[in-house]
């Protein structure tokens, strides 16, 4: 046999055993729960906190007609496209527009089951 002969038979039988799975494999098992147990809590804690801004949002801002803090979920911006078919552009014509309609459907809905 010669050297490239050997060299070959020994690449062969270290890839042999490194594909069998003799190599250690638990810690990319391990790994890969990991990885996703912290990619849910991320997207557990973002839902939280996408909640919250929405209860915010809803009951603050629209309902208790808090303009003001608008900006903390709309951008300047803000591109609306409403039920309708027209769109609004900005914050400024978002707000004229929500104090125009008053506290909402919803709002009237509680109001009438109180």
């Amino acid at each position: 046999m010669n050297t490239t002969h050997l060299l070959g038979i020994g690449l062969l039988a270290t890839t042999l055993v490194v594909a069998s799975g003799c190599a250690p494999s638990e810690p990319a098992a391990s790994s890969t729960a990991t990885t996703a147990a912290n990619l849910y809590e991320e997207q557990h804690k973002r839902a939280v906190l996408n909640l919250e801004m929405f209860d915010d949002l809803d009951f603050n801002v629209f309902s208790g007609q808090r303009w003001g803090d608008l900006h903390k979920s709309h951008s300047q911006d803000v591109l609306v496209h409403w039920p309708d078919g027209h769109t609004t552009k900005g914050i400024d014509n978002l707000i004229e527009v929500h104090r125009a309609l008053g506290p909402g459907l919803l709002e009237s809905v509680y109001e009438a089951c109180a």
